[in-house]
């Protein structure tokens, strides 16, 4: 991640809820003259799975394990720019 700025890059987390809280409810994005062709109404068909993968979510490797294989769920490597903007640039203050 690149900053060519001087401010170090910063993610304040109670700022981005205030933020989602003020607009609960509010219509963010809207049509503006385009009408599509209107489309029929899909059926869903729901189904009960029966067999399922329980999933557990380490965070010191950052990604989920089977509890009964120990298969890790994906081969995702976070880069090392990301995780230290996660470890050290996140503040979690109240204000």
């Amino acid at each position: 991640m690149k900053n060519k700025s001087k401010i170090p890059l910063m993610i304040y987390a109670n700022a981005l809820d205030n933020i989602h809280a003020a607009f609960k409810g509010i219509e963010i994005f809207m049509t503006f003259g385009i009408k599509l062709p209107k489309q029929l109404k899909k059926t869903i068909s729901m189904k009960i799975l029966a067999n399922y993968d329980e999933l557990d979510f380490h965070p010191s490797i950052g990604n989920w394990i089977n509890i009964k294989t120990g298969k890790i769920l994906s081969e995702y490597e976070p880069s090392s720019e990301l995780e230290f903007l996660l470890e050290n640039n996140i503040d979690k203050t109240l204000y």
